[in-house]
């Protein structure tokens, strides 16, 4: 098939366009449609090379226009502004990209995205001289399927490597490595630290902050995601100066704490994970959150897990299960609150192909039915690592996985 491939300019004033990308790739219906449909198309490139993608939401709320906001972008190693747009057509077979929609108000990575209704926020991060970030740019998409910033809020607090999800009408921005010294004492607004507590609370009903609170144990690296009226914001790194981690003394570096808010009340409470770690994925599926994979400490030498963590809304209890093959710095997508899907990831040291015969850089997904309680697998249609590309996204029945210059489409065509 023929493939259609967008090279963007170093100019970032780009007019608004939409793309259609043909799709190359296998039909992998099987089961009943209860497998998905896996097609691939190409991501824009910027003077002949990939982006690197940090971070993108899909808008909470169906309209025209792009379904999925992506940003934080890199070029090699320079941060780039500009804020493209994707759409899944034609039943999962093609793609669509959105050009020019907009432009962060600065360059930067390390950042974090989520969506409420026909919002995106893009927040925190650093920029290319290395400066911490406050900023949280909002984009709002019309019913015109027109894209533009609407607002740019600051976090008290400029920092990197946070976390954030919206639950109901609540926005968190979790955690993440701010402006910090290393000898004492510390210039004023300087931390001795590397991590924070921080937690920044925007109520969307209200256009406003809400009063700051803070996690239990202060960490970056924070992996936050909503399941029903709860937001869960788990696990992370502590970094090189760590308090005792309250729950588990094999901690070290790494954090097993799970702070646990509930949007009605806005009361926090205090879980864990049955194991320490970083760098692992997280989805939310029929009233579940899901912990997968990681990177943290065994005894001896840091690892990586195949270790999945599954905490119950409706329970509040936790369980466990198992990825196919040991990981971390993958992605996870959940897909009509049914599917939970885990790919891609660093396998390092990998002595052996794993399912999907690739070694290092996973091409493997992991895939969970909820309804069911089974797990399949599938493959990206190349290995790659999260660590760049921290991007794994969900728009109606399609997972979307970003990487190696490579987006995967999975469409699941059937709910019974």
């Amino acid at each position: 098939m023929r493939m259609l491939l967008l090279e963007l300019t170093g100019c970032w004033a780009l007019p608004f366009l939409s793309l259609l990308l043909h799709v190359d790739g296998a039909v992998l219906l099987r089961g009943g449609g209860l497998q998905p449909l896996h097609v691939t198309c190409k991501q824009p490139t910027i003077g002949g090379q990939n982006l690197s993608f940090w971070t993108g939401a899909a808008f909470a709320a169906p309209g025209n226009g792009p379904q999925v906001l992506l940003s934080m972008a890199s070029v090699g190693p320079l941060h780039v502004p500009p804020v493209l747009g994707l759409s899944v057509i034609r039943g999962g077979n093609s793609c669509r990209w959105f050009v020019g929609v907009g432009s962060l108000s600065e360059p930067r990575t390390s950042g974090c995205a989520t969506a409420y209704g026909q919002r995106i926020a893009f927040a925190g991060g650093h920029n290319n001289s290395a400066a911490y970030v406050g900023t949280v740019d909002v984009y709002e998409r019309t019913h015109a399927g027109a894209v533009s910033r609407v607002r740019t809020l600051q976090l008290p607090v400029g920092r990197e490597l946070l976390g954030c999800a919206t639950a109901s009408n609540i926005s968190v921005f979790a955690g993440g490595k701010p402006p910090h010294c290393s000898s004492s004492p510390c210039p004023p607004g300087i931390s001795r630290i590397g991590e924070t507590k921080e937690i920044d609370v925007w109520n969307h009903a209200h256009d406003s902050w809400l009063p700051r609170m803070n996690l239990s144990v202060e960490r970056k690296k924070v992996e936050a995601l909503a399941v029903g009226d709860y937001i869960l914001m788990a696990g992370g790194e502590i970094g090189h100066h760590p308090p005792a981690d309250e729950f588990d003394a094999r901690a070290a570096s790494y954090s097993s704490t799970v702070d646990i808010l509930d949007v009605r009340t806005m009361k926090l409470s205090v879980s864990a994970l049955s194991w320490p770690r970083q760098y692992f994925a997280v989805a939310a599926a029929g009233g579940k959150a899901f912990f997968a994979g990681g990177f943290g400490p065994t005894g001896g030498p840091a690892s990586r897990f195949s270790l999945v963590d599954i905490w119950d809304s409706k329970t509040q209890r936790w369980s466990t299960a198992h990825l196919s093959t040991n990981r971390s710095n993958l992605m996870g997508v959940s897909v009509a609150d049914r599917w939970v899907l885990f790919g891609g990831g660093t396998r390092i040291p990998a002595p052996e192909p794993d399912v999907c015969n690739t070694t290092e850089r996973s091409a493997v997904v992991d895939i969970h039915d909820t309804l069911h309680g089974t797990w399949t697998t599938e493959c990206l249609a190349v290995g790659h690592t999260s660590t760049a590309i921290a991007t794994g996204i969900s728009t109606g029945r399609t997972a979307i996985f970003f990487g190696g210059g490579t987006v995967d489409l999975f469409t699941f065509e059937h709910s019974h």
